[in-house]
């Protein structure tokens, strides 16, 4: 329990103030160890509330971080199930 907190807060303090490449770093940590979707979810758009801008290359869209961990979290969730049977 303590260290999924301490993940937790980690995940959430390094999409304030980390790269991005360390918060997907740390969330990925957080999908293996404890299947924590809705703080993956809910990481993703708190950074695309801070720093999310429309990208010209993809016609505008601007909640990239936000598709990134639902993309994982959707690929956990079929690795989980497919691997479990």
């Amino acid at each position: 329990m303590t260290l999924r907190l301490c993940l937790t807060v980690a995940f959430l303090m390094s999409a304030v103030v980390a790269n991005w490449w360390l918060t997907v770093l740390i969330g990925i940590v957080l999908i293996g160890l404890f299947q924590a979707y809705i703080t993956l979810i809910l990481g993703g758009v708190l950074m695309d509330v801070l720093f999310g801008a429309p990208m010209a290359p993809l016609w505008g869209f601007q909640y990239l971080y936000t598709a990134l961990f639902l993309i994982l979290v959707g690929l956990s969730w079929y690795l989980h199930r497919t691997l479990s049977e």
